[in-house]
């Protein structure tokens, strides 16, 4: 964001994609070369550390020494937005093991959701039919899987659905028994 500063004070912000902004005082346009010499100027941030994630960092605009600075304004978070925080990351580290696909007889199978429904669909046709058989396209290309292969396969792909949301499960019961902590691992 650029700031046209005078007397100390921000009179007016302009986004970066500016390019040439009016200036009263002179009852004429200046260029973005030209802004620092008529008091426009593009803030800064002051820098800030802080530790893990307990802390909401915002950021206000000061003029110092002139020039419009991003200063920090930092404040801890409230139990319910850090309980919030975590298990909204919980969740998503959940979905992304969820979804990152497993591996069965050395062959690498998809979970996305898409995928959890095709092989859903070929479990229910292989029991329906046991002399079922099927090209499945994999990753490291296609192979020929017979009904109980299928039924194995499905079966590999729930439980490891199923472990990631059991896990998921331990993790929030964690938290709402004040047991959790940041280190614990998946």
């Amino acid at each position: 964001m650029y700031y046209y500063i005078k007397d100390n004070k921000i009179l007016a912000k302009y986004p970066l994609s500016t390019k040439e902004i009016y200036i009263p005082e002179i009852d004429s346009h200046i260029t973005q070369e030209e802004f620092p010499d008529y008091g426009v100027h593009r803030s800064t941030t002051a820098s800030v550390t802080i530790a893990e994630d307990e802390y909401i960092v915002e950021y206000s605009i000061e003029v110092q020494n002139g020039l419009p600075v991003q200063v920090p304004v930092i404040a801890k978070k409230t139990p319910e937005e850090l309980k919030e925080q975590r298990l909204q990351s919980i969740a998503d580290k959940r979905y992304e093991i969820e979804t990152g696909g497993t591996v069965f007889n050395g062959i690498p199978i998809a979970t996305d959701r898409t995928s959890q429904a095709l092989i859903t669909g070929a479990a229910l046709a292989a029991t329906i039919d046991p002399n079922y058989v099927c090209k499945w396209k994999t990753s490291a290309g296609f192979v020929t899987l017979d009904a109980s292969t299928i039924i194995a396969v499905a079966t590999a792909v729930r439980d490891h659905v199923q472990n990631a949301f059991n896990r998921e499960a331990e993790l929030v019961q964690a938290i709402n028994d004040g047991t959790y902590t940041p280190d614990i691992e998946w």
